[in-house]
């Protein structure tokens, strides 16, 4: 006996492709990958001078992160694996993008307030220059790879 071509359910062989599924907004917030990004108030409370020394100036080693956390870019959260990649990345698109979106105020516990009905709105003044800490970045640490084959 023939199979039938107009049902073709299931797992099988023969099953049809769903096609055109979108999966909810809500799925993408509730990824894993979400809280591994800091929000860009977080960004910008890094970008205070004591945060700054910690994480650009002077990192200390750290075998976990990749690079042992010595090229770290500020405006994006991301570690690189050398320099080159950094300097690569800080030409990137996706780098520029997002320094585009620091120039932002960051918002305050004030604002939110405000836009609960709680006090008056005042936009504050959003940055003209997005800060570079490139001239603060100290010299690696880490022996690099053709170097410690020498030895």
């Amino acid at each position: 006996m023939a199979k039938r071509k107009g049902k073709r359910g299931g797992k099988g062989k023969g099953a049809k492709k769903k096609k055109g599924t979108v999966k909810p907004e809500s799925h993408y917030l509730k990824t894993k990958f979400e809280t591994k990004v800091l929000h860009l108030d977080q960004i910008h409370e890094n970008f205070k001078p004591e945060n700054v020394a910690a994480l650009v100036a002077d990192p200390s080693l750290n075998d976990d992160l990749p690079g042992a956390g010595q090229n770290y870019c500020l405006h994006c959260d991301r570690h690189m694996i050398n320099r080159q990649a950094l300097t690569e990345h800080l030409r990137s698109k996706k780098h520029k993008q997002q320094v585009k979106k620091l120039k932002d105020a960051p918002f305050t516990q004030k604002e939110a307030e405000a836009a609960a009905g709680l006090g008056t709105y005042v936009r504050p003044k959003d940055l003209e220059v997005v800060p570079d800490f490139e001239s603060v970045r100290g010299e690696d640490k880490r022996f690099p790879v053709e170097q410690a084959a020498m030895e």
